[in-house]
């Protein structure tokens, strides 16, 4: 019997489509189920706001494994996003207001230590450093919060 090379090809391009589809569904559904057990789904969000936090999830988009966790202070002038990892350790951003109203946002490490871009626009590391110490008692009672609500 001869088979048709492109047969072959549409068969097996059908087959890595659902393939990724279902790991992608799975993602979705099961993975983030436990991040939004206890939050409503509101107009097709997730939101909940607390006396001290408003926390949110946002699962992947289509064909996307990337989802976030978010959780700000009701003056939302010092927020966390959390980038849950598949594998390894999760990515974290740290968003500050300071006293003049700029706000910044920069990647932490699981220490709450800022890890600088390596572009040219990252922040001087003294200065950034000194915002965290301005708000350490804060940042660290969020994030333990988070880190508890959600069991990271």
């Amino acid at each position: 019997m001869k088979r048709n090379p492109w047969k072959i090809i549409a068969y097996t391009l059908l087959a890595l489509v659902l393939l990724l589809n279902a790991a992608w569904f799975g993602v979705y559904h099961f993975k983030y189920a436990v991040y939004t057990q206890n939050i409503p789904k509101t107009h097709g969000v997730y939101l909940k706001t607390t006396p001290k936090y408003n926390l949110s999830v946002k699962k992947p988009a289509y064909l996307s494994f990337t989802g976030n966790l978010a959780i700000a202070n009701p003056e939302d002038d010092l927020a966390f996003v959390i980038w849950p990892s598949l594998v390894g350790d999760s990515k974290i951003g740290l968003q500050l207001t300071d006293k003049n109203h700029v706000t910044y946002s920069i990647r932490v490490n699981d220490q709450l230590e800022y890890l600088p871009k390596k572009t040219d626009d990252e922040l001087p590391t003294k200065f950034v450093n000194q915002l965290i110490r301005s708000r350490r008692s804060e940042i660290d009672e969020m994030f333990k919060y988070a880190t508890q609500y959600w069991n990271l």
